[in-house]
């Protein structure tokens, strides 16, 4: 949410510098980089040059690999409340690989006894923490944006 007196404006050849800083301080190439965040060195060479922005799982992806905050990666400013929203983004990033760890459960086994559909409801459940702790995040990060203008 824009303030007036506090517009949000994001630079993608900024990001795009940073992100290369990030590359460049763990010496990875472009094609290691996408490999580790899950996309495709043809993307990330269009971020590093601004010609593209980043989506929001390209920024959770370089959050959970460098520890980079993501009011850093948009606007290169550390951000207020950056405590809180690192430990936000751990805990979702956590909640994903639990995610994940349960699904390969689940397919991996060759007899139910219901565990399919107590996976579903536990599944359904950290969806839902999930849910509110994306609200929460995006709160802070339109105030933090706010507060660094």
């Amino acid at each position: 949410m824009e303030s007036p007196d506090h517009p949000v404006h994001f630079n993608p050849e900024a990001f795009g510098s940073r992100l290369r800083e990030i590359r460049d301080e763990h010496d990875l190439t472009q094609t290691e980089l996408a490999k580790l965040i899950e996309t495709s060195q043809g993307n990330i060479a269009h971020l590093e040059t601004g010609k593209r922005s980043p989506g929001a799982e390209t920024i959770l992806q370089i959050f959970i690999h460098f520890r980079k905050h993501f009011v850093f990666l948009l606007t290169g400013e550390s951000g207020a409340d950056s405590q809180e929203l690192e430990e936000i983004l751990s805990n979702l990033a956590n909640n994903l690989s639990e995610l994940i760890k349960l699904n390969e459960r689940c397919f991996n086994m060759e007899t139910g006894c219901g565990c399919i559909e107590s996976s579903v409801i536990l599944l359904i459940k950290q969806l839902e923490s999930m849910s509110i702790q994306l609200e929460t995040m995006a709160d802070t990060l339109k105030k933090s944006l706010t507060n660094t203008q």
